[in-house]
């Protein structure tokens, strides 16, 4: 019988080949659906500093779009700095989209001379990405265990944004993975509960 970390990764590379095939038209239009949902949330109107990822991978949410409609509405926006593997990402205020650049592994951030350090304390909502989720708040990450671990620092709530095609029925956890507060997809808002 495979194990847990076989299964995860056999569901990666489904979901990552799924959402590679999106047409262009379906993402586009499936990340405004989404992000509509998203922006109509009391936790979003309230909030004063989101932190999210850039959608930058095939077929990936664009989330610069949320980006770019929070930073119109004068809330601060925090990204994450990946430096590879053999460092952690750390997180970055985004002042404007244009300071938005490919780094050197093939994910939207910040150029270097835009990097404004802050903690992710500074964030009061989190938009965490996912591979896959389920509606018990349980979500599938890339694999680095990055969003498990800064997940364990905040208390704010977290959200993740996925296509319909993405949520499963049962996902299976291990001990370090962390639940998310609030799932979004292309037909509506599901919460969590505890």
């Amino acid at each position: 019988m495979p194990d847990i970390s076989d299964i995860k990764n056999a569901l990666r590379k489904r979901f990552a080949e799924e959402r590679a095939n999106l047409s262009l038209d379906d993402m586009n239009q499936k990340s405004e659906e989404i992000l509509n949902y998203l922006s109509s949330l009391p936790e979003y109107k309230e909030s004063t500093t989101s932190y999210t990822f850039i959608g930058s991978l095939p077929g990936e949410i664009q989330t610069i779009m949320l980006a770019a409609r929070a930073l119109s509405e004068d809330k601060a926006v925090i990204v994450p700095m990946y430096h590879g593997n053999e460092a952690p990402p750390s997180h970055s205020v985004l002042r404007s989209i244009n300071a938005l650049e490919f780094s050197p592994f093939g994910i939207l951030q910040p150029s270097p001379s835009n990097d404004i350090p802050v903690p992710i304390s500074d964030s009061n909502l989190i938009i965490a990405p996912c591979l896959a989720a389920d509606r018990e708040g349980n979500r599938l990450g890339m694999g680095g265990g990055y969003y498990d671990k800064i997940l364990t620092e905040v208390t704010v709530p977290v959200i993740v944004m996925a296509y319909d095609f993405q949520i499963v029925q049962d996902l299976p956890t291990e001990s370090h993975d962390v639940k998310f507060n609030i799932l979004i997809t292309e037909s509506g808002v599901k919460r969590v509960s505890d």
